[in-house]
């Protein structure tokens, strides 16, 4: 394939896709392609609105989204060949797995179905891991949670994007990203395929409240693919757990596995509103190696009871966090006073970890001597863990679909924050119990402290029924 010729399949938009697609120079080299589903055709036809977009195809097990993924990337090899811009090197795209068993047998048997073996003119293992194509572009095997540095790519294909190696180290996506960056090339993208997870995966690729011309994202579902045979189906129903079908195989969001607070969603939860500032707060604060405070303000919000009758009650805005790094709670107290915008009044509350030492305590009261101070005793109907998870649970999304707890959006963007902390906070497997990472589950405790003392559920009126 020279540098000049564009793949038949290319030239023709608006094909109704009942024909074979052909990969090859005309009259040497033939590789029909199977027909399109519909979302593949969806993910496969769109086009960013300028130089960069970014591409996800997320759905259930076997619906067809790594096949859908690795045509869109294909193509993004064929729209970028080698021209004398390039001089001596070569454009350069990008194949990435979690693992490279996955590398090696899920996104190379696709590439080896669909790609004929004259379009590729090398095939190199270790140390190289690539493949040189007939019209120049030099594609990179990348497997594992190394960064990629000195690369600048045109095109980048994440297969599975909601396994661990990548929702556990959210700047590895943002490394990924940032190689997209060839000055040579008018057709650079991103292509991502996976599991719809709830998590790092919905912050980024779900864009019902956030629109992008340069971003699509594709939701399909195992119903979708009709090659996959009856007895596979059942296969696949089988395995899948009780009351998960509608998401594994129907292709709506996933909550993270074991999450402590599945009701976080960042569609509902996260919003642009960013406080008021000098208006009162209250803040969680939970001391340790990386501690935390939370800073909200009450708001008012609408919620619905079991008649349909709806009500107005006491909601958090989360407008703030500060985290800390081995501080003591002398410089968490100055950097309250001195970095942020927020009135400390009388009618604010600081809600603190029962633990907390005398020591720390004084120090709380000697700098917001005008503020009340919550800690929990033992014996308290909320002093335990599960206790305040239940309270914040109910804040994030209660039995009715109310919610009275919102972030404020910018809060997203910092590492080891809140919204990482609900998105992490998961509970051990065979125990049960919420698992601390010692590293996010600060942030998570001083919002529980915060929604027990401001947000707990009112209790039901005590009668007595005359029999």
């Amino acid at each position: 394939m020279s540098a000049e010729y564009v793949p038949s399949y290319l030239l023709s938009e608006d094909r109704d896709d009942d024909r074979p697609l052909d990969l090859s120079v005309p009259q040497t080299i033939s590789a029909p392609w199977r027909k399109f589903l519909p979302h593949q055709w969806e993910l496969y036809r769109w086009a960013p609105k300028s130089r960069l977009g970014v591409a996800a195809i997320l759905g259930g097990w076997g619906s067809g989204k790594s096949h859908g993924a690795m045509r869109r990337f294909i193509r993004a090899c064929s729209l970028n060949p080698h021209t004398p811009a390039y001089g001596g090197t070569n454009p350069t795209a990008v194949m990435i797995a979690p693992t490279h068993r996955i590398l090696k047998t899920a996104l190379m048997r696709h590439w080896d179905m669909l790609v004929p073996r004259e379009m590729v003119l090398k095939r190199r293992g270790p140390p190289y891991n690539d493949m040189l194509l007939a019209n120049g572009v030099r594609v990179l095997l990348h497997s594992g949670a190394a960064q990629l540095e000195g690369i600048d790519a045109c095109a980048i294909y994440i297969s599975e994007i909601q396994h661990p190696i990548f929702t556990d180290n959210a700047d590895l996506y943002l490394n990924y990203l940032a190689r997209l960056r060839d000055p040579n090339s008018n057709h650079m993208m991103m292509i991502v395929d996976g599991l719809p997870e709830s998590g790092m995966v919905r912050d980024i690729f779900d864009l019902t409240n956030k629109p992008h011309p340069d971003h699509i994202t594709v939701m399909c579902s195992t119903e979708q693919n009709p090659h996959i045979p009856k007895e596979t189906r059942e296969q696949f129903l089988s395995a899948c757990p009780s009351g998960q079908q509608a998401k594994l195989l129907g292709g709506g969001w996933l909550p993270v596995s074991g999450a402590v607070y599945p009701q976080y969603d960042a569609g509902v939860h996260l919003t642009d509103e960013v406080g008021v500032p000098h208006a009162p707060v209250h803040i969680g604060v939970d001391i340790g190696n990386y501690g935390a405070a939370v800073i909200a303000q009450e708001i008012q919000v609408s919620v619905r009871n079991s008649e349909g009758r709806i009500t107005t009650e006491t909601g958090l805005l989360v407008v703030d966090q500060i985290l800390t790094d081995n501080e003591s709670v002398e410089r968490l107290c100055y950097r309250l006073k001195s970095q942020t915008p927020w009135a400390f009044t009388s009618s604010s509350v600081f809600a603190v970890d029962p633990t907390i030492r005398r020591d720390e305590l004084n120090a709380l009261r000697e700098h917001f001597p005008q503020c009340l101070i919550v800690k929990r005793e033992r014996g308290h109907e909320h002093y335990s863990i599960e206790a305040g998870v239940r309270i914040t649970q109910r804040a994030l999304l209660d039995a009715l679909g109310n919610t009275r707890l919102f972030i404020t959006r910018g809060l997203a963007s910092h590492p080891r924050g809140l919204v990482e902390a609900l998105q992490r906070y998961r509970r051990n497997e065979r125990t049960g119990e919420a698992v601390k990472d010692q590293r996010t589950d600060h942030v998570a405790d001083a919002l529980r402290y915060l929604t027990c003392s401001i947000l707990p559920p009112s209790k039901p009126e005590s009668r007595s029924w005359k029999q």
